[in-house]
């Protein structure tokens, strides 16, 4: 009956025993599916793997959730288990095939507080309103020392920045920014007062190459998961805004793991220094303005009075104090010695003082 059936005479004895015990019902083809299987992730470890996924939007994927994960003492499977159960869960794509990027050239300082980061970022209120946040960054640890809301991106938003990262981090010995008249003067041949106060602490100040924002690398990729960040918590006004970074510095520092931190947090890496109270923002200029200007100071929305007209400059100069010199129709605005603009104000009066 082997022979003729084409199986093999094992299959056929098997049979055989379970046709005497159980009659026909025994022939019937059973599950090959084994009694146990210990391999299988618990139903409780998958539903928390979701609920991660899930509570950030997508955003996370299994790298983070399985580092979370075992953070809390989870027993967790491997990174591709973690990956296989969101996609049967149908929450994200097949895993596409295997793709090396070119990592480029990395840095990273050995020592926490050796060199931080300094940049501002806009993003918007639920009116539209925009309103900015300069960051303060670690460059070791990525542990975001500072996240200050304001109006407009103003070297007095940064300084007030910075302080807030050295009273609780202490002083670093270098500073990273880009090129923005905000940090520095450097495009104008002047020095601008956030550039000053920073010398007077005795921080030495870098910039990166003009047009090339890979050298501030770390704080721009970090304000991708801000504007994520600020896309799910959409703040009504300037004060929530502030609550809302003070919750997402708390969660970017202490929940969220980092991958060039082998998806360890960064409050887990970094190690603060002796807090330092810097003094409050000097304005006065660095050299001298045009002989017999006007000056004014500029509000924080870029704004200045002259002859009880309200006029306009770029926000980037909220809080300067530039000097006026009058050429018939047209008004030359100063900073220190630089003409840093030139307005056509007609017949409006030029005041005397």
């Amino acid at each position: 009956a082997a022979v003729v059936f084409g199986v093999s005479r094992t299959q056929l004895h098997e049979w055989l025993a379970r046709y005497r015990v159980e009659g026909a019902a025994g022939l019937v083809p059973r599950s090959r599916r084994p009694l146990s299987s210990p391999a299988v992730t618990a139903a409780a470890v998958e539903d928390e793997i979701v609920r991660l996924h899930k509570d950030r939007n997508g955003r996370w994927g299994a790298k983070k959730i399985r580092a979370v994960l075992a953070g809390q003492g989870v027993a967790v499977p491997a990174v591709s288990t973690v990956h296989q159960i969101l996609h049967r869960r149908g929450l994200i794509a097949a895993r596409a095939g295997r793709q090396v990027r070119d990592p480029g050239r990395r840095f990273a300082r050995q020592f926490s507080n050796d060199l931080w980061q300094i940049d501002g970022t806009q993003h918007r209120l639920v009116n539209g309103s925009a309103f900015w946040v300069v960051d303060v960054l670690d460059d070791c640890s990525r542990f975001l020392l500072a996240a200050v809301v304001g109006p407009s991106l103003t070297g007095a938003l940064g300084w007030q920045a910075l302080r807030a990262a050295t009273a609780s981090s202490g002083l670093p010995r270098q500073l990273l920014s880009d090129n923005g008249v905000t940090f520095t003067g450097r495009s104008l041949g002047i020095e601008v007062f956030f550039e000053r106060q920073v010398h007077a602490a005795g921080i030495e100040f870098l910039h990166g190459r003009a047009r090339h924002p890979q050298t501030q690398g770390k704080i721009e990729r970090e304000h991708r998961t801000q504007n994520d960040w600020i896309a799910d918590h959409r703040p009504h006004s300037l004060a929530e805004a502030q609550h809302v970074l003070d919750a997402y510095r708390t969660d970017y520092n202490t929940t969220r793991p980092h991958e060039a931190l082998a998806q360890r947090t960064p409050a887990e890496v970094h190690q603060r220094g002796t807090p330092a109270i810097l003094p409050p923002m000097d304005v006065a200029p660095a050299d001298a303005y045009p002989a017999g200007a006007i000056m004014r100071q500029v509000s924080s929305d870029g704004t200045f009075r002259y002859h009880n007209v309200k006029l306009r400059l770029e926000p980037r100069w909220a809080d300067l104090p530039v000097g006026l010199i009058r050429d018939h129709a047209r008004l030359k605005i100063y900073y220190g010695h630089a003409n840093i603009v030139t307005l056509i104000v007609g017949d409006i009066p030029h005041p005397k003082r």
